[in-house]
């Protein structure tokens, strides 16, 4: 492509579309890997899903975060196995102090996974059917067992 590695100032300085093509993680973190990065990212969606169906509809800020990582893990698989990579363009930063180019699946899977955090530290973990640490309110059973282990 013409535009491979050529800036398109956005908010002059602040932000830029920049082409990368990305073989690695999230924000170009460990390139290569291919094979690796696909059935992480299968198995990982995998998980997501059977999260969502466990978490009450009640739960609904926590639903949303688990559908963010989900929509990134799964858009950014895509290009992986169509393209072999995936394409990043957001490039973010002060002068020569910039942030790793990212696209959009990235931002999703951080806020997703960042709003999936608040949730945890915000819920009752008794009442939260994904975390099996504690048993349910009411219950006779206590945490660990009934030896309490």
């Amino acid at each position: 492509f013409w535009y491979l590695g050529k800036n398109f100032d956005i908010i002059d300085g602040l932000l830029k579309i920049t082409l990368v093509k990305n073989t690695g993680a999230a924000f170009g973190m460990f390139p290569g890997g291919r094979p690796f990065f696909i059935i992480a990212s299968i198995v990982a969606s995998i998980v997501i899903v059977v999260l969502g169906l466990r978490t009450p509809k009640t739960m609904s800020g926590r639903r949303l975060a688990l559908g963010l990582i989900l929509g990134g893990a799964v858009g950014n698989l895509i290009d992986r196995m169509f393209f072999g990579e995936v394409i990043d363009f957001f490039d973010m930063g002060i002068g020569l102090h910039r942030w790793p180019v990212y696209n959009i699946a990235d931002v999703a899977v951080t806020l997703g996974a960042i709003g999936l955090m608040i949730s945890f530290l915000r819920s009752d973990n008794r009442t939260d059917p994904v975390s099996p640490v504690m048993a349910p309110k009411g219950s006779a059973e206590p945490p660990g067992g009934r030896d309490g282990r």
